[in-house]
């Protein structure tokens, strides 16, 4: 059975197989719910956040079908049938909400309304950790690798969550850099940095603590060594303005020179230590260089590499790694090096444990997941219809 694979968590959501029960055994109505989400499964690659929340509607009501099943007198074999079917439905129910979750990040990164849209995923994120829950305390089963991996997923989904946090973080912080315009860019000086810097502290802490959640954690589709780099790297990358705003441009250099160490894992080196930083006119070439980037809509826009064994960077956070973190990470290091060899004079810190000495605690926000209930034959969250008024504002 699917359940005992190693690498599950890699491959969720998954069809269910053939049915080990002769035909008769079972209600005809719970073979039609079980293919209609097979349908459904078959397309989830494609899905629009709308299609997979049908989908999530109809793996809830197999999961209700099946809870009501038990309730009968069954044979040993097709209460094992069962149970296998409802532990995949499970992971396959989570994994939906959970994509729900990043799509609805990924596409508020650049839009006008983006409280809302973020607090919108973290209600998903909550359904999923509740139903999670649920299933854990009902105790239906006492298989070991199932509730390994439910611990493991509940894990990621509030690495996923944090995610939204780090990403929310830069979606403001590239507003306030770019100003609703590119050419504003070419104006980042030593102010710009000041004022980022003021809470350039809380968000590293942010960062740290999502990065710290993920280690030792199996490799996902969220969880791989690319999304370990970017967040080595952000977390560099906020703590130099730190560092720069304390007149501490030696380390504030050793820092960036750090980040793009952790870049070069996942970006061309060529796209970070560009040529533009050592010629003349270097802001006007720097204001070309971010001009002349391909856009985030083209099917060819990434300067993503996917490196040999490794997994590539999850969209989530490649949709802000072109468009902000590498064009701020090169900007940071020329004004930084421009004010050590002008202003300041300080030795670059060279030594990797002495800048990893200065990285403070990581912060981790506590979430909890909503309340399921199996209530009158049907599995519900408890006063569903208020989630969303009372809790989405208070997401983040």
């Amino acid at each position: 059975m699917c359940i005992r694979d190693a690498n599950l968590l890699l491959k969720l959501p998954l069809q269910y197989g053939k049915i080990k029960v002769s035909f008769d055994q079972l209600p005809n109505y719970l073979y039609d719910k079980r293919s209609n989400v097979n349908r459904g499964l078959l397309q989830f690659g494609s899905c629009q956040v709308s299609q997979l929340l049908k989908l999530s509607d109809l793996v809830i009501d197999y999961i209700s079908c099946i809870l009501c099943l038990f309730e009968d007198e069954l044979s040993e074999t097709v209460y094992n049938v069962l149970v296998d079917d409802l532990m995949l439905s499970v992971l396959n129910a989570i994994c939906i909400y959970r994509e729900v979750a990043i799509k609805t990040m990924e596409t508020s990164y650049r839009s006008e309304d983006k409280d809302s849209h973020w607090s919108t995923s973290g209600v998903y994120i909550k359904k999923a950790l509740g139903l999670l829950q649920y299933f854990k305390n009902c105790k239906i089963t006492d298989d070991p690798t199932f509730l390994s991996i439910l611990n493991n997923i509940s894990v990621e989904l509030k690495v996923v969550q944090q995610l939204g946090m780090v990403i929310l973080v830069l979606s403001k912080l590239r507003n306030k850099i770019y100003r609703n315009t590119r050419d504003a860019v070419m104006d980042f000086h030593n102010e710009d940095i000041n004022e980022l810097s003021h809470s350039s502290m809380l968000y590293a802490k942010l960062v740290i603590g999502c990065k710290d959640q993920i280690a030792g954690l199996p490799r996902t589709s969220i969880i791989n060594e690319q999304t370990h780099s970017y967040l080595e790297a952000l977390a560099l990358i906020l703590l130099s303005m730190d560092q720069y705003q304390k007149d501490e441009c030696g380390v504030a250099i050793g820092m960036i020179n750090s980040a793009v160490n952790e870049l070069s894992k996942i970006v061309p080196i060529s796209k970070l230590n560009d040529s533009l930083l050592v010629k003349q006119k270097k802001t006007d070439k720097i204001k070309n260089m971010l001009k002349k980037r391909p856009s985030l809509e083209s099917s060819n826009s990434s300067i993503i590499m996917k490196m040999t064994n490794s997994s590539p960077l999850p969209a989530l956070l490649k949709n802000t790694l072109d468009d902000f973190v590498v064009p701020l990470t090169i900007l940071l290091r020329y004004r930084y090096q421009q004010t050590n060899d002008n202003v300041s004079f300080k030795p670059i810190e060279k030594n990797v444990e002495v800048i990893h000495g200065l990285y403070p605690q990581g912060k981790v926000p506590q979430l909890d997941g909503t309340i399921w209930i199996f209530d009158n034959m049907v599995l519900k969250e408890l006063n569903a219809s208020n989630s969303s008024s009372n809790e989405v504002t208070n997401y983040y």
